[in-house]
């Protein structure tokens, strides 16, 4: 299903000084920022600007469009291996150059998991997922189960962050073991390859970002963006109709016009691919659920409504 955001998160945006900070007030904020574990519509806000995967997915467009981004090409060598080709020169944002090694070991840690945490997330997207491997120091191959109808997607995924192998593993603990109390430190003082590095994070309350100079990309536009938490939706807008933010999330439908008929300011929307899956019962109520049951559930849906309310 794909839902536009303009009726549950629309951005209203005012004029930012191009290259300066750019100050966005969010409705929820994440008490932590670790890619494998994090599945959430509130904490996939936090993790573009600072971490990348192997592939990128065009945010903008409902339909699929892969690009290249850590990944410069891949190709599906059988319907069960697919081969990738490394970037050079990308850094995170600590200084240190990005490997093999942490490509591996960032895969790794999604598909045999040490950390409880992503044990969830592991099954969701990397359970066809057999291995990766190295054939040199900038070709990947990554094998599968059964054919991976979904491999872009999967290695698209904010779960496919690649993560620096050294620095993590060094947070705690041993620093060549990979302990579940490094995932727990790194999600406080994370690290990617992305345009920004977090300068602070203070759980479900503020972030702040900076350019990383030594992005492998594109320049990013802004030299700092702080993030604060506004719950309430009334202080949110107030401070975006005030100036004290650039940037509101979570704006409801009804409010909308509130926005856009203020001069200088304008809501904005986007597709974004939502999956809901409906579950009836469990192993556990035994044949109370029948396949009737659940068609005549199905059936009771009033779709032509549902779609004219949204």
């Amino acid at each position: 299903m794909k839902t536009l955001l303009a009726t549950v998160a629309a951005l209203a945006v005012a004029t930012a000084a191009y290259g300066q900070e750019l100050k966005i007030g969010v409705a929820n904020m994440s008490d932590y920022i670790e890619p494998g574990t994090d599945h959430s519509n509130v904490g996939s806000q936090f993790y573009t600007n600072t971490f990348e995967s192997l592939i990128s997915k065009n945010p903008l467009k409902g339909e699929a469009e892969y690009n290249p981004s850590l990944a410069t090409d891949w190709s599906l060598i059988t319907p069960q291996m697919m081969e990738i080709k490394i970037r050079e020169g990308v850094t995170f944002q600590n200084g240190d150059p990005m490997t093999m090694q942490d490509v591996l070991f960032s895969l790794q840690a999604m598909i045999k998991v040490t950390h409880d945490a992503r044990i969830e997330r592991s099954k969701e997207f990397f359970g066809n997922i057999v291995r990766a491997e190295a054939v040199d120091d900038t070709t990947l191959r990554i094998y599968t189960k059964r054919p991976e109808p979904i491999f872009e997607l999967v290695l698209a995924s904010q779960q496919a962050s690649i993560i620096p192998k050294k620095y993590l593993m060094g947070l705690t603990g041993h620093p060549e073991v990979d302990e579940p109390s490094d995932y727990i430190a790194f999600s406080k003082a994370p690290i990617g390859t992305g345009p920004y590095k977090i300068a602070s994070f203070t759980p479900e309350e503020e972030l702040i970002w900076e350019r990383h100079e030594g992005y492998w990309g594109e320049q990013a536009p802004y030299e700092k963006i702080s993030v604060r938490k506004i719950a309430e939706l009334s202080p949110r807008i107030t401070a975006l109709l005030n100036g004290e933010v650039d940037i509101v999330t979570n704006v409801p439908p009804d409010q909308l016009d509130v926005i856009d008929n203020r001069p200088g300011f304008k809501t904005e929307g986007a597709v974004t691919p939502l999956f809901h899956i409906v579950f009836f019962g469990g192993a556990e109520d035994g044949d109370i659920i029948t396949p009737e049951l659940r068609r005549a559930m199905v059936r009771a849906i009033d779709r032509n409504l549902l779609n004219e309310a949204l």
